[in-house]
């Protein structure tokens, strides 16, 4: 599984690009609707499945925090997000709008990258970068 591009968070700041790398994720094994592809949810007209993919997410991500949590230090091959998620809700639309660009990717796949992404940059510091300096008096 690759590093997506185009990845877009949302935080208080705006929105905030993510790098294009293609760094490799660790083979996770994933299981229910964060299986399939992005377009299943992103392209779904029945507004229950859409909220089965969107708490299917809520449900990986929370794996996933607790994976860290209960892991020693340096045990996992993959950084954390430490308490940087403090909305899932946010988290779960940054997903969808992510899946929206990459169609044929597996929703555990995005969850992941977009998880990951955030566990690797501050996102408050990318916001205050693009954020325009104050006019001088």
């Amino acid at each position: 599984m690759t590093l997506l591009s185009g990845l877009f968070l949302f935080s208080a700041g705006g929105a905030v690009a993510a790098t294009k790398s293609a760094s490799k994720a660790p083979d996770l094994t994933f299981y229910g609707p964060v299986i399939d592809t992005c377009s299943h949810w992103t392209e779904s007209k029945d507004d229950t499945a859409r909220k089965i993919y969107g708490a299917a997410v809520l449900g990986e991500l929370s794996g996933l925090e607790n994976m860290c949590r209960l892991a020693k230090s340096g045990s996992l091959p993959f950084p954390c997000t430490g308490k940087k998620i403090q909305n899932a809700g946010q988290f779960a639309v940054s997903v969808a709008n992510t899946c929206k660009t990459n169609p044929t990717h597996t929703i555990a796949e995005v969850t992941f990258v977009v998880w990951k992404w955030i566990a690797t940059h501050d996102a408050s510091k990318e916001a205050s970068k693009k954020a325009k300096p104050a006019a001088k008096k």
